[in-house]
């Protein structure tokens, strides 16, 4: 083998070589107070209890994260 293929073969192996790559990783969004308090308003009666009966409170909640952190 001669030089320039030598040097071909190792440029070629350090492009093939995946190891340095990093996947990317989001960090987690949450909810400001501001969003928890429009999500409890929508669903809390005067009386701080759940209008919803079917978990309406809590998919909200599920929503608005899925929602931030897709």
């Amino acid at each position: 083998m001669t030089g320039y293929q030598s040097k071909k073969a190792a440029a070629l192996d350090k492009l093939l070589d995946d190891d340095d790559i990093q996947v990317y990783k989001r960090p987690w969004v949450g909810l400001t107070d501001k969003e928890i308090d429009v999500i409890y308003e929508q669903h809390h009666n005067q009386y701080g209890e759940c209008e919803s009966p079917n978990f309406g409170y809590e998919r909200a909640i599920e929503d608005t994260l899925r929602i931030k952190n897709t």
